[in-house]
């Protein structure tokens, strides 16, 4: 893991100050390194989902773009520095994201178009992929999943035991939560702990489950596929951000 501040070092600049505005619609957020500041409602969902995709190498809040309007300096703060790491790339990839209501998108583009040129130039520049994300990324079943799962992730009452059993119950086929439960429960662990573990085997991705799909006690369960793959929401900021530029290969 990356230091705290990591980024802010590497470009050499402060998060813009937090905004003392309180309404509805702002939520206080958490940064994995505890940091914490006054976001929409969105980016404050979005924020519960880096915090349990196990890509994140680092967030920066608020990262300040400098650009040149005719003869004045101006800044623009958009809402995230993400990096990402890509297990089928050499190095990490970095995300500059800003996080827009869908109904509000073609106004936002319209009216902040020469600030979203001036991130698109700042992002070639550093090597990064720029992101505008609305509600169709943001609240889907991955949401769900990440709030439900992450108390799990971040669980340190681990027990290799019931893991090992749980791994090579899905060897071979995949099972329903219900049945692995009830594997548990056969094998002398009692009902709460063996559902704790369970939850902690598919939250450290000792099991699979696709995080993009409802989670009940039918939802199936296989064995973890080989080698590394993304994090859906890492495919989200991957595919999102080759629609407004490419992807390096």
């Amino acid at each position: 893991m990356i230091p705290i501040h990591a980024l802010a070092s590497r470009f050499l600049q402060k998060p813009a100050p937090l905004s003392s505005k309180r309404t509805r619609s702002l939520c206080a957020s958490r940064l994995p390194s505890g940091q914490q500041w006054i976001v929409g409602a969105l980016t404050a969902d979005l924020m519960r989902q880096l915090n349990f995709n196990p890509d994140v190498v680092d967030v920066m809040a608020r990262p300040i773009v400098t650009f040149i309007h005719g003869r004045q300096i101006r800044h623009y703060v958009a809402d995230l520095l993400v990096e990402l790491k890509q297990p089928d790339y050499a190095k990490a990839q970095l995300f500059l994201v800003v996080v827009v209501a869908k109904m509000r998108l073609a106004v936002a583009k319209r009216r902040n178009g020469e600030k979203f040129e001036a991130a698109k130039q700042w992002c070639r520049r550093h090597d990064a992929s720029f992101v505008i994300l609305t509600e169709a990324e943001i609240r889907t079943p991955y949401a769900a999943n990440a709030t439900r799962f992450y108390r799990a992730r971040i669980s340190t009452n681990l027990d290799r035991g019931a893991f090992a059993i749980l791994k090579r119950a899905v060897a071979n086929k995949p099972r329903s939560s219900r049945a692995l439960l009830s594997h548990l429960i056969q094998k002398g662990f009692e009902g709460g702990f063996a559902k704790a573990m369970l939850l902690d085997a598919i939250a450290k991705r000792i099991v699979h489950f696709d995080f993009m799909t409802a989670y009940d006690e039918d939802a199936p369960i296989s064995a973890t596929p080989p080698g590394q793959t993304p994090d859906p929401l890492t495919i989200i900021f991957r595919t999102t951000a080759s629609a407004f530029q490419p992807v390096r290969s």
